[in-house]
C-alpha cells in the first residue's frame, strides 16, 4: 500500500510539472498582417505636395482611405491569396470611390503585395532588429534597402495604444538633396497602423515632391 501512495504522488507531481513547465518563446511575426474575406481597415491620410516653385504655395489634401479584403484566391505559383480593394473618400458625408485593386499574399518566409502584376516584399519572416532586404527582388525595378528598425514594441498611435508593433522602413536615397524613403508601421493582429512617406527633391532649397501620412482609424473583421 505504501508503494501505491508513493508512486500516486509522483505521477501528480510529475503531472503538475509537465502543466507548467516553462514553454520556450514562440515568434508572433505571421500575427503583424492578418488576412481573411471581410477584413477591413479604414484610415485618415493628409498630404503635402510641393511644386518646387518658391513662388506656388504647396497643397494639403486630408481624406479617408479605406482597405476591404474582398475574396481569396490561389496564384500561379498555387499560394493562398487575397484581393483587397482600395476606396478613398474626402470626408465622412461623402461616398466611397473606387481606386484600385491589389493582392497580399503571407508565404512562410515573406508578405508579398502585387499591384499590376509588379510584386514588392513588404516584409520578411520571422522579425529580426535590423534584417536587411530587397523590397523589390521580385520585380524590375532598381533595388530598394529595407529593414527593421524597430520590433515587438509598445506604441501609441493618435488615442489608440498598441501592445506590440514592428516597424518597416524602406529607403531609396535620402540626402542634403533628396528624401525618397517609406516607413510602415504594423501591429500584432491588426496590420498596418502608421505609415510615412517622403519623396522630395530640394534642389536649391526649394523642395519638389510630396509627402503623407495614413494613420489607422479602425479596424473591422
Amino acid at each position: 500500500m505504501r508503494i501505491i501512495v508513493i508512486c500516486l504522488i509522483l505521477a501528480f507531481v510529475a503531472s503538475g510539472c509537465k502543466k507548467n513547465e516553462v514553454v520556450l518563446d514562440i515568434d508572433h511575426s505571421s500575427k503583424y498582417q492578418p488576412l481573411a474575406v471581410g477584413h477591413t481597415w479604414i484610415y485618415q491620410v493628409d498630404s503635402i505636395s510641393f511644386y518646387g516653385n518658391i513662388s506656388q504655395r504647396p497643397d494639403t489634401f486630408h481624406f479617408l482611405q479605406r482597405n476591404t479584403v474582398e475574396s481569396s484566391f490561389t496564384n500561379e505559383q498555387g499560394q493562398l491569396s487575397y484581393r483587397v480593394t482600395r476606396s478613398v473618400k474626402r470626408d465622412s458625408l461623402t461616398d466611397w470611390v473606387f481606386q484600385r485593386n491589389y493582392s497580399l499574399t503571407k508565404t512562410d518566409i515573406d508578405l508579398l503585395q502585387t499591384f499590376e502584376d509588379e510584386t514588392t516584399i513588404e516584409f520578411t519572416l520571422p522579425f529580426v532588429l535590423l534584417r536587411e532586404w530587397d523590397c523589390n527582388q521580385f520585380n524590375n525595378r532598381k533595388s530598394v534597402d529595407c529593414y527593421f528598425e524597430e520590433i515587438h514594441t509598445p506604441m501609441y498611435v493618435g488615442t489608440q495604444n498598441f501592445d506590440s508593433t514592428s516597424t518597416v522602413y524602406s529607403k531609396r536615397e535620402r540626402n542634403a538633396v533628396n528624401s525618397f524613403f517609406n516607413r510602415k508601421t504594423y501591429a500584432a493582429n491588426i496590420g498596418i497602423v502608421l505609415q510615412y512617406v517622403e519623396g522630395i527633391n530640394n534642389v536649391d532649397s526649394d523642395p519638389k515632391g510630396t509627402k503623407y501620412s495614413l494613420t489607422l482609424v479602425s479596424f473591422e473583421k
